[in-house]
């Protein structure tokens, strides 16, 4: 904790720092942190300095894919992630996430912004390399100063022609590796789950297996890890007296011609429910009320958005 302590005081100005060409790499800050990068290790190697246990290991690098990362391949240095979680804790807004960008919004707008909903950005305008104007399915506005906070290699791919000479073209983007992707199953239930916590995370038996698996083999595991949220237990106002929500989250390989979708999402869902009941989630399908499922090709839809 004390070594991850002074590695995240270290790199925090480095990490909100952007890095346009290769002079940015040439700060004395960087050089200062160098000495506890360690490049050459992975987050496991790193972790495994300290502990001898397998089971403290995962503990200690199970936030890497947050990342969409495994441990065996992340670099060291991402061990400020499970440093942060210990450090400070995970905390939730009353309401959902949800509410805090409703707070913002309603702080935007009373300082004067605009803010336009339900209205996909179709095309950049651009003079030179310099974005001018954003058109949408509904009109075209001037910018100033653009933001995206949209997946990087889609917006360079649908929205930044090749032709304006940018540095991540379409073929570069194609050549580069992806994260995994993820089965989502949203769930509104019937009674609630008071002895399941705020958090839980269930990994796989044979974990590196189950990596391999979602990684290289790009196939699904029979074994999947998984998180759910039960935060009705922190915030009431999250479902109806005597019912209750839960969300569920598996890593899964990223789009890939391995998996048809539309043949396997009934049977991971099978999958799915008979893993929740490894951490006391019982007859989903009796107390389901309402029931929402992302696979990776309908997240990949969403994000083209």
């Amino acid at each position: 904790m004390s070594e991850n302590c002074d590695k995240l005081d270290r790199f925090s100005s480095i990490l909100e720092r952007p890095f346009n060409s290769i002079r940015d790499l040439l700060h004395s800050d960087i050089f200062r942190a160098l000495p506890l990068l360690r490049p050459w290790r992975s987050l496991h190697t790193e972790v495994g300095r300290f502990f001898d246990d397998p089971r403290l290991k995962l503990a200690f690098t199970f936030q890497e894919k947050y990342l969409g990362k495994s441990p065996f391949q992340c670099p060291s240095l991402f061990s400020i992630l499970s440093f942060l979680e210990y450090e400070h804790g995970v905390w939730h807004p009353i309401g959902g996430c949800g509410a805090v960008s409703q707070v913002m919004a309603r702080l935007a707008r009373s300082m004067g912004a605009r803010i336009h909903v339900d209205e996909p950005v179709t095309e950049l305008l651009l003079h030179g390399r310099q974005p001018e104007r954003v058109r949408t399915m509904k009109g075209t506005y001037d910018c100033d100063t653009l933001f995206i906070n949209a997946d990087f290699a889609h917006a360079m791919e649908r929205l930044v022609p090749d032709r304006v000479g940018r540095r991540w073209k379409d073929r570069k983007i194609a050549r580069k590796k992806v994260s995994c992707s993820t089965y989502m199953l949203y769930l509104g239930l019937n009674g609630t789950q008071d002895e399941l916590p705020h958090h839980t995370i269930y990994l796989s038996k044979n974990y590196e297996q189950n990596l391999l698996d979602i990684e290289v083999n790009r196939r699904l595991p029979t074994d999947p890890s998984f998180y759910v949220q039960n935060s009705c237990v922190t915030d009431s106002t999250l479902a109806p007296s005597g019912r209750s929500t839960s969300y569920v989250l598996v890593p899964v390989p990223h789009q890939t011609g391995n998996i048809d979708w539309s043949r396997e999402k009934a049977g991971f869902r099978r999958v799915v429910l008979r893993q929740l009941r490894k951490v006391g989630i019982e007859d989903v399908e009796k107390r389901c009320r309402v029931e929402h499922v992302i696979t990776p090709p309908r997240l990949g839809a969403a994000r083209l958005l």
